[in-house]
């Protein structure tokens, strides 16, 4: 199951870029109403971090992050995810939710095949001639 699951990721994941660039976003930077201090403190160390770096930087158009987006994706999905084992637990819960049902059920007789019912036949027209036979026989010795 596991490798069945590792090689349906690598499947779904194949046409995703290795990697993606974002740039960010100025307000990323600038302080809002709603930072606690510790994140307004961040963002001034950030600001200070961009502006530092800036003259050294060959791309001059912004901050930017290379993120390794297949990579992220297939350790979302193969290591932290529990996603095959819920999977797995619905498809129990499910399948045995069905055998409980089934076997609250009286069980049902299969409708005889027609070798069966030949079978049955030809057994039941040997018994007949058996009797036809043993009567004669009664009859002659009488």
């Amino acid at each position: 199951m596991v490798d069945l699951w590792r090689t349906l990721v690598d499947e779904i994941m194949e046409p995703l870029p290795e990697t993606v660039i974002e740039y960010q976003a100025e307000d990323r930077f600038k302080e809002q109403e709603d930072d606690s201090v510790k994140v307004k403190y961040q963002k001034k160390l950030k600001r200070l971090a961009r502006r530092v770096s800036m003259p050294f930087k060959k791309d001059k158009s912004g901050w930017k992050q290379v993120i390794q987006l297949r990579q992220s994706a297939k350790l979302q999905l193969l290591g932290i995810s529990d996603l095959p084992d819920r999977l797995m637990a619905d498809e129990f819960e499910y399948l045995s939710s069905a055998l409980g049902k089934l076997l609250e059920q009286e069980p049902v007789q299969e409708a005889p095949t027609e070798e069966e019912i030949n079978d049955t036949d030809q057994l039941e027209d040997q018994s007949e001639s058996s009797d036809e036979n043993s009567e004669s026989a009664l009859n002659t010795s009488e």
